[in-house]
């Protein structure tokens, strides 16, 4: 072990009072680069996770809208005058010959 004179001691404490501020420095610029870094990494993952989010609820809409075109198609089939004549002759209505509109004097509801 090497013992150090005044002089050797306050030259070191001169260099290193000239280094200290720049070591700061880059301590200060290291942080931030990782802090920047972190931060690029968590945007990189909400994106790659919004792709995928994006395409399940893509391929959802998709699938409710065949559902939805398949309600529909039943919709006109059921609201068929054919189907609906069918329907009736089961219940046992007949096809009518002579159609009569009814007029009333009275009114419908009454004033009060």
């Amino acid at each position: 072990m090497k013992i150090l004179s005044r002089d050797d001691l306050n030259e070191k404490r001169k260099r290193l009072a000239t280094v200290l501020p720049y070591f700061k420095f880059i301590c200060l610029l290291v942080i931030l680069l990782i802090g920047l870094f972190g931060v690029k990494l968590y945007f990189t993952n909400l994106l790659a996770t919004s792709g995928v989010q994006l395409t399940a609820t893509t391929v959802k809409i998709e699938k409710h809208e065949a559902d939805i075109a398949k309600l529909e198609n039943e919709i006109s089939k059921l609201g068929s005058m054919k189907r609906i004549q069918k329907e009736a002759k089961k219940l046992g209505f007949g096809d009518t010959e002579k159609v009569q509109i009814l007029k009333s004097q009275d009114p419908v509801a009454q004033k009060p």
